[in-house]
């Protein structure tokens, strides 16, 4: 009968764990991030000492993000 109860209480901690919403999940992935993600309002991207236009940014941005990756 002692047996019973951790069972219970693994079955239940098994089933929250299971279908966790995905708040709690995004937040418990967002403090393990290697890199914190690029904001195009907030930067700019300088090629041989000029600033790119906004078209060629995000490219920059895209292309960056997708290396880290």
């Amino acid at each position: 009968m002692v047996w019973v109860i951790p069972i219970i209480l693994l079955s239940l901690l098994n089933i929250v764990i299971t279908f966790l919403p995905s708040g709690p999940v995004e937040w418990v992935l967002s403090e393990f991030e290697w890199h914190s993600t690029l904001d195009k309002e907030s930067i700019k991207v300088f090629y041989s000492g000029k600033v790119k236009k906004a078209v060629k940014k995000l490219e920059q941005i895209t292309l960056l993000t997708k290396q880290h990756l």
